[in-house]
């Protein structure tokens, strides 16, 4: 009976590499966290926008003082519509975050598993801030549709104040007082006497 012997490999036996089971999470990950970065990016442009549209209402309100009154009271109506829906973008409101805290319940778990908790995580916020941005984008969409019918009412007031005959014309007095020529003769102003 002869005996084999086992030989031990010409080396130390390596283990064949664990394949990750997700081999694109890592990248849906990036992904997402770059999605959710873009986000942050648009809520502040938008931010920015609904206060500019704010000022410009501002002005525009103030500046209209000269506008007959028929152009006036819809200009001022449609400019404070217009204020209120950049109001309401402008408004601070919760945009979804990830809580650190919540995280660690997560240490002891696999890598590959808490990158897959982590990555549904972030695409709920993301879906969620989709919807508060739609929301902003919506309202400034609207206010500055009703700033742009306040400007055109407001224009067409001016022009039509300006071509109309007694625009700017302060009458004092009746009007047939208004329409006779002034007399030109000796004024009755204090001279110095001859002497």
């Amino acid at each position: 009976m002869t005996r084999r012997l086992l030989r031990a490999p010409h080396g130390p036996v390596v283990p064949p590499e664990r394949r990750p089971r997700l081999p694109s999470l890592d990248l849906l990950l990036q992904v997402a966290m770059q999605e959710r970065d873009k986000q942050l990016g648009h809520f502040d442009a938008l931010d920015t926008k609904a206060g500019v549209l704010l000022a410009f209402d501002g002005v525009l309100i103030v500046i209209s003082r000269g506008v007959r009154f028929a152009f006036l009271v819809p200009g001022i109506v449609l400019a404070s519509a217009s204020a209120a829906l950049a109001l309401a973008a402008f408004w601070p409101r919760k945009f979804p975050t990830l809580e650190p805290e919540a995280l660690r319940q997560f240490l002891t778990y696999e890598t590959e598993r808490t990158s897959l908790k982590l990555h549904d995580t972030i695409a709920r916020t993301v879906a969620l801030g989709g919807q508060v941005l739609r929301t902003k984008a919506l309202n400034l969409k609207l206010a500055l549709t009703f700033l742009l019918l306040a400007v055109v009412t407001f224009g067409a007031g001016t022009i039509f104040t300006t071509n109309n005959v007694n625009a700017g014309r302060t009458q004092h007095g009746t009007p047939e007082q208004t329409r006779e020529p002034a007399r030109s003769g000796a004024s009755a102003s204090p001279s110095a006497s001859p002497s």
